[in-house]
């Protein structure tokens, strides 16, 4: 009777540590993976920390998320540091380059690694400035680890362009109408 008593008390000693163990992990965890102060907004109609996307993505550092609101935004972007950039809802959160700013050929332009885009709409790429260069929609260069999803490219000459990259395309639409 005693030897079993004592089997029931080492058990229950090994269940109590292990449930300490466990959740004194989780909150570390939890805390160290999506810390609320690495969160930058944007709104196109203000009210957040930026109005542009690419003011935002500058003043982020690496693991930083930037958030964007639903909007039209017209600019070319370039991502130079491993975030995460995503949208509030990608039919409603439209990084549109017909009238951007910057006449570039690519609406997101990616050179770095570790970077995720998740639901935007990206349209109408533009690149006016000399008529035999393709314009793109996404392009990566030297860029690995990187998750292009739900996300729709509309309007562009060539949707996703990977020059000596590697990336997870999952879940977009791609549509080219432009000839």
């Amino acid at each position: 009777m005693e030897m079993e008593g004592k089997k029931k008390l080492k058990t229950l000693t090994i269940i109590f540590t292990m449930v300490l163990l466990f959740s004194s992990i989780i909150p570390f965890v939890s805390s160290y993976e999506t810390p609320s102060n690495n969160i930058i907004y944007v709104d196109d109609d203000g009210g957040a920390d930026y109005t542009r996307i690419q003011d935002a993505i500058d003043n982020a550092s690496d693991g930083y998320t930037v958030y964007v609101y639903n909007g039209i935004y017209y600019e070319n972007i370039t991502i130079d540091k491993s975030i995460k950039l995503i949208g509030e809802n990608k039919g409603l959160t439209i990084i549109d380059g017909k009238n951007a700013e910057n006449d570039g050929i690519n609406l997101i332009s990616i050179k770095s690694n570790e970077v995720l885009v998740n639901s935007f709409t990206i349209k109408n790429s533009n690149s006016s400035f000399h008529q035999l260069r393709f314009d793109n929609g996404v392009s990566l260069d030297h860029s690995y680890n990187i998750t292009i999803n739900n996300t729709r490219i509309l309007e562009c000459s060539r949707g996703i362009v990977l020059f000596y990259s590697s990336a997870s395309i999952m879940n977009n639409t791609i549509l080219r109408t432009k000839k």
